[in-house]
């Protein structure tokens, strides 16, 4: 079977498919092979900024006892 076949029956029998657990798997894990964990890294914080971040809010925090 040919590539073009073979994506030929995956768009076939996805469009047959009414489960949305099925659909739901299959949209996850085309985002998981989609996914740039290098573009991800760029943009996240570091365990520093989200320990200050933390202490910041629970000190914002009304505490009555």
């Amino acid at each position: 079977m040919t590539l073009i076949l073979k994506k030929k029956a995956i768009i076939d029998w996805i469009s047959f498919i009414e489960d949305k657990d099925v659909l739901n798997q299959i949209f996850e894990y085309q985002q998981l092979k989609n996914k740039n964990f290098k573009k991800d890294i760029e943009n996240a914080i570091t365990v520093d900024e989200v320990r200050e971040q933390t202490d910041t809010y629970i000190k914002s925090l009304d505490w009555k006892k």
